[in-house]
């Protein structure tokens, strides 16, 4: 996504060789369009000005959907596990399918695939993400405050919560 200097910066760029054409004099501007020289320098301007255009839109930074919000984060840190133990204990959690599915989605959405290409502070998510999909109903209402959109983390608890019964049903029968 262009930011607003970055949609006035470009077309600026692109638009400044024409623009510089048709406000010279008219002899002036004769002379500089019927000789190669500066019409190849017209061609090399636009030229750097479009690479530079995809260059920027191609290594434009994402924002990263987080789960928490990192003031939250920090507050809550030096209760947490080390990042080791987190993910010993995600990998014996992501025995169960649909939990399994909610982190894969999660970890994808980071731009990491595996668990052991998160951060810290992700692993801290998630393992807060664990605990709140795990707890009982009023300890998950007061972990998913932590969260930037309770309402999201509390939904997909409630989905995980009735994806269970449902395959115990089927493992059942």
């Amino acid at each position: 996504m262009l930011t607003s200097c970055q949609r006035v910066f470009w077309p600026g760029v692109l638009l400044s060789p024409s623009l510089t054409i048709i406000f010279l004099p008219d002899r002036m501007a004769a002379i500089s369009v019927l000789h190669g020289q500066h019409l190849a320098m017209l061609g090399l301007s636009w030229l750097v000005a479009l690479g530079a255009a995809g260059w920027s839109q191609r290594h434009a930074r994402r924002p990263v959907a987080r789960l928490m919000a990192p003031r939250a984060l920090r507050q809550h840190a030096p209760a947490m596990p080390s990042p080791a133990k987190i993910r010993a204990a995600l990998g014996d959690a992501l025995q169960d399918d649909a939990l399994r599915l909610v982190v894969t989605r999660i970890c994808r959405s980071w731009g990491r695939p595996r668990l052991i290409d998160l951060s810290p502070d992700e692993l801290r998510e998630l393992w807060l993400l664990l605990q709140l999909v795990t707890a009982p109903p009023d300890r998950a209402g007061a972990l998913a405050q932590r969260f930037a959109n309770p309402a999201v983390v509390l939904d997909i608890r409630d989905h995980l919560a009735a994806y269970r019964p449902a395959i115990a049903a089927d493992h059942a029968a």
